[in-house]
């Protein structure tokens, strides 16, 4: 242990047979985030990138390079179908990168492409069937592939014009589609990408059918939703049914089981004339619905004193 800070140390060796050789060491905080990048050529012993494969600490900046065997030209980086002209090209190890350098023979013009379908910011519904069309053409040669990426990832090919992808069954969320094109003389280029949201739809409820209850007189009865509790997030609602004895101002008081007065209200009530009373999940001050769990429902007054329980989900 040396208890050397973070930074670079150079280390030399004093040796007759060494002539003086030296090591530099990068040296990391314990716990620091790692990525890797890694670099390929496209075709192989087209040319080179610099720096190579390697490990790098998150946030590092790194300035690519890619030089060119004879007979070649740089075309473009392939970065996660994303297709990029800047040589050199600066990248931020934010995440594992996968990145290839593509180059052309010289003399051989790259292929022309773009998709003419789907349009870009298009928003389709879950599970979605979309048909991805391209345009693609070669001054100076014959296409030989197309092919269809969401990202990185290959989704489809075709070897004849019209060029299309039949892409089925897409689950929600947003999508970067890129369409490659592949000449003769191997030369590819990427075409712009087109950015499609597919997004999931809200599940079609059926409706609630209120059933109607019938209650004795003196009898107070409390009414859940389809399955006999309150699910909030279905929006369904409590409903106090109650039957008065006599002429007189009914109260209804839900309460949590701690005793904590949650929710208050009154009614006139009639004698053997069936009332009712709704309750939406809401608090006291009706700014909140309340929590999950076990409540009491007391209704008192016109010959009434009766407690109920009802269930409340969310």
């Amino acid at each position: 242990r040396c208890g050397l800070a973070t930074g670079t140390v150079t280390i030399s060796a004093t040796n007759p047979n060494l002539n003086g050789s030296s090591l530099d060491l990068n040296l990391l905080p314990v716990g620091t985030t790692m990525y890797s990048l890694n670099v390929n050529v496209i075709p192989v012993g087209s040319g080179a990138i610099h720096p190579t494969n390697g490990s790098y600490a998150k946030g590092t900046q790194i300035n690519l390079s890619a030089s060119v065997n004879t007979d070649y030209v740089f075309s473009y980086w392939d970065v996660s179908g994303i297709n990029v002209i800047n040589n050199p090209m600066q990248i931020t190890m934010d995440s594992n990168k996968n990145i290839t350098a593509n180059f052309s023979l010289i003399g051989n013009n790259s292929p022309s492409i773009s998709i003419s379908s789907p349009a870009t910011n298009t928003t389709y519904s879950a599970p979605a069937d979309i048909t991805i069309k391209a345009e693609a053409s070669d001054i100076d040669g014959y296409i030989v592939k197309v092919e269809f990426y969401n990202s990185d990832v290959k989704i489809g090919e075709d070897i004849t014009s019209p060029y299309e992808c039949l892409w089925t069954n897409i689950s929600s969320g947003t999508c970067v589609i890129t369409a490659k094109a592949t000449d003769d003389q191997n030369a590819t280029n990427v075409s712009n990408a087109v950015l499609i949201t597919v997004i999931k739809e809200a599940a079609v409820q059926a409706p609630v059918v209120t059933p109607n209850i019938i209650v004795a007189s003196g009898d107070v009865k409390v009414i859940g939703g389809p399955r006999g509790y309150v699910n909030l997030n279905n929006n369904e609602q409590a409903r106090i049914e109650y039957k008065a004895l006599k002429n007189g101002t009914v109260v209804l008081k839900i309460y949590a089981l701690t005793g904590q007065l949650i929710k208050e209200g009154t009614q006139e009530a009639t004698a053997n004339i069936q009332g009712s009373y709704t309750w939406d999940g809401a608090n006291k001050t009706d700014t909140d619905k309340i929590a999950a769990g076990i409540y009491i429902v007391h209704v008192k007054g016109a010959g009434l004193n009766i407690k109920k329980k009802i269930a409340i989900i969310k």
